[in-house]
């Protein structure tokens, strides 16, 4: 199965590997490692293969243009190692991006005002090539008859 990272204008996909073995039992099979996690039958031997070549951190060195990524640091969904694997091979492919980390943020953090205007003044700045507001204010629409 491939995991999604958070990226401000793609979802991008990771190879997924874990820091600690996992073990699961999948039609009366034991696996163990990251097959288990992924729930891949060993008896399909195309599976690692087929992901290692989707994994971004593979393709990373084919960049073109501008990229911002962004991952909550307290994401228990995707761990941040999924971004900082992607992030690690630009890095030696030498292409720039921009890197948002959000402090205590979990997966969902898309829409925070503070994601959203960085997310808009990416688009404005490189899809629109102008120059977005400084430090514009996201605030919420108003509710008709609220006080």
């Amino acid at each position: 199965m491939l995991r999604p990272m958070r990226c401000s204008a793609i979802r991008i996909f990771s190879r997924w590997e874990s820091p600690k073995p996992a073990t699961t039992t999948i039609a009366n099979t034991k696996m163990t490692g990251p097959s288990a996690i992924r729930g891949w039958s060993r008896a399909n031997p195309m599976a690692p293969q087929t992901t290692t070549i989707q994994a971004n951190q593979s393709l990373a060195k084919n960049l073109k243009g501008h990229l911002l990524l962004a991952h909550g640091t307290m994401d228990n969904n995707v761990p941040p190692y999924n971004t900082l694997l992607v992030v690690n091979e630009l890095i030696k492919a030498n292409k720039d991006f921009d890197l948002i980390l959000l402090p205590n943020r979990t997966h969902g953090f898309g829409n925070e005002s503070y994601m959203v205007r960085r997310r808009w003044d990416y688009f404005v700045r490189y899809l629109l090539g102008a120059e977005p507001p400084l430090n514009y204010a996201m605030h919420p629409p108003a509710i008709p008859g609220a006080q």
